[in-house]
């Protein structure tokens, strides 16, 4: 609050907060009953602070995010043919996503690295559904080498100075350059990995007909 009333140059008020705080800081103590309870991160709150404003990349936050799980699931099988000892793959019908877990250690990651350049290829060729269009007309401006070094980029899991040189000597719009960071922080921060290595046993959405008599039975 102290922020917000100096950002809207309401001084008075920003004083007042201020001789409050300084008080706070040195007269205060905290004194916290269940400490293990009441810091734990389930329990944390995060209080908003001025206007509203949109995340930097807006949608393309949660388009990206389908896109790379839609690749991966377009791309997933030819991965699985080559190492189906460090990952699980188990088709399902042509509308729902197949069940994959990297199965791998952090030594070995082999299948992983390759279903990421796949993804990444994918992408860039415009095969995914909710691919925009200003991302399409974008991609067929640039030349091989540029299309490279977005693969290096959106693949580097630690960047090198000439990587983010090539990056940002690349012209792409504002909102396709967005686009690539949040691939990248899919990809190569290891979110994507996080989620294929756990296994989930939590079935979401109706019954089927034919479960409902055997989900009845063994509640019963």
């Amino acid at each position: 609050k102290h922020q917000e009333a100096c950002y809207k140059e309401n001084m008075e008020l920003a004083e007042k907060l201020s001789n409050f705080m300084n008080c706070v800081r040195r007269y205060g103590r905290d004194i916290i009953d269940e400490a293990d309870e009441v810091l734990h991160h389930r329990f944390q709150l995060v209080y908003p602070l001025g206007d509203e404003q949109r995340l930097d990349g807006g949608e393309m936050r949660w388009k990206m995010a389908e896109m790379v799980l839609e690749a991966a699931k377009d791309q997933v099988a030819q991965v699985h043919a080559r190492f189906k000892t460090t990952l699980d793959y188990r088709p399902k019908s042509a509308q729902a996503f197949p069940i994959i877990r990297v199965q791998a250690t952090p030594e070995e990651m082999s299948a992983y690295k390759m279903l990421c350049q796949k993804i990444v290829k994918f992408i860039l060729a415009g095969r995914a559904s909710l691919t925009p269009a200003e991302f399409m007309d974008n991609m067929k401006n640039l030349s091989d080498t540029q299309k490279n070094s977005l693969e290096e980029f959106a693949l580097a899991g630690e960047l090198a100075s000439p990587n983010e040189r090539n990056f940002s000597e690349i012209p792409l719009d504002l909102n396709v350059r967005k686009a690539m960071l949040c691939m990248r922080g899919i990809l190569a921060s290891g979110v994507l990995l996080l989620a294929l290595k756990k296994r989930y046993r939590v079935e979401y959405g109706l019954l089927s007909t034919t479960n409902v008599g055997r989900r009845e039975n063994h509640s019963s």
